[in-house]
């Protein structure tokens, strides 16, 4: 199996902001049986990220993974930005202003990816959520 970081520790270090896979691949299809069956709980451990995560350690635990891999890029491929390290007050300010409509994506760029190595780099809103 080849993944990209070495080691996710944490419920938030697989983001779903951009996700690709062959169809029908059984990670996706353990996935959603799984969230068919939450009643309850928030956008990120109903469908986001923490749901991603879980879906995907219960996965590199079966033996498919054997005859269909999944590869997790590294985040600074495409999306440099960990929830654990950069939530800062300046970071907020420049990167989570899409709820006022208004985003500074250079400075955005600037905290999550200053040597400018992404690949792609996702801007997001979280407007489910309560302002910070």
């Amino acid at each position: 199996m080849d993944v990209g970081v070495n080691v996710f520790l944490y419920a938030h270090s697989i983001p779903n902001a951009w996700m690709a896979s062959k169809p029908g691949h059984p990670m996706w299809m353990q996935c959603a049986k799984r969230m068919l069956k939450i009643k309850e709980g928030s956008p990120e451990q109903v469908t986001g990220p923490a749901m991603l995560y879980r879906c995907y350690k219960e996965y590199i635990a079966t033996d498919m993974v054997t005859t269909d891999p999944v590869y997790v890029a590294p985040p600074a491929y495409i999306y440099p930005y960990s929830w654990a390290v950069l939530q800062t007050h300046a970071l907020n300010e420049a990167c989570l202003a899409m709820r006022s409509q208004i985003i500074d994506t250079k400075k955005c760029l600037d905290f999550v990816d200053p040597d400018r190595k992404a690949y792609a780099i996702t801007y997001w809103g979280h407007s489910w959520a309560p302002a910070y």
